[in-house]
This record gives C-alpha cells, sequence and structure tokens, in this order.
C-alpha cells in the first residue's frame, strides 16, 4: 500500500507478479501444484527481480541499446 514504483515498467512487472502467484497458496494447499505453478512462481519472481533492478530483461537492454549508435 506504501511502497513507492517509480515507473510504469515496475508496476507492470509487479502486476504480473501478483497475477501469476494468486493461484499458487489454493494450488499448494490441496497438492495441485503442478510443473506449470512453478513456473508461474518461477516467472514471478523473474519479474520482482526485474522491477527491483537485481535482472534486466533482454527486451530493456534493446530498448536501452537502440538509443546509442556505435560507430566504428
Amino acid at each position: 500500500q506504501s511502497a513507492l514504483l517509480s515507473n510504469e515498467r515496475q508496476h507492470a512487472l509487479v502486476v504480473q507478479a501478483i497475477e501469476a502467484l494468486e493461484p499458487l497458496p489454493h494450488q499448494l494447499r490441496f497438492a495441485e501444484a503442478t510443473a506449470e505453478t512453478l513456473s508461474d512462481a518461477e516467472f514471478a519472481l523473474s519479474a520482482l527481480a526485474e522491477a527491483i533492478g537485481r535482472t534486466v530483461s533482454d527486451d530493456v537492454l534493446e530498448r536501452i541499446f537502440s538509443r546509442f549508435c556505435v560507430g566504428k
């Protein structure tokens, strides 16, 4: 509630993580976890890591470096 996200990309990553994790408690409680469930959890962790700057996706790197002209 009081967390501050500095840009839309961070907000979108956090929303994606929340959406990916929503079914997890139910699935774990009722032993319905599958490989897909674990993949969703891994995706959520990756999205949160990117939101706080621990990792950077290839898409973000491409957007950053597309702004530079590297000559010979």
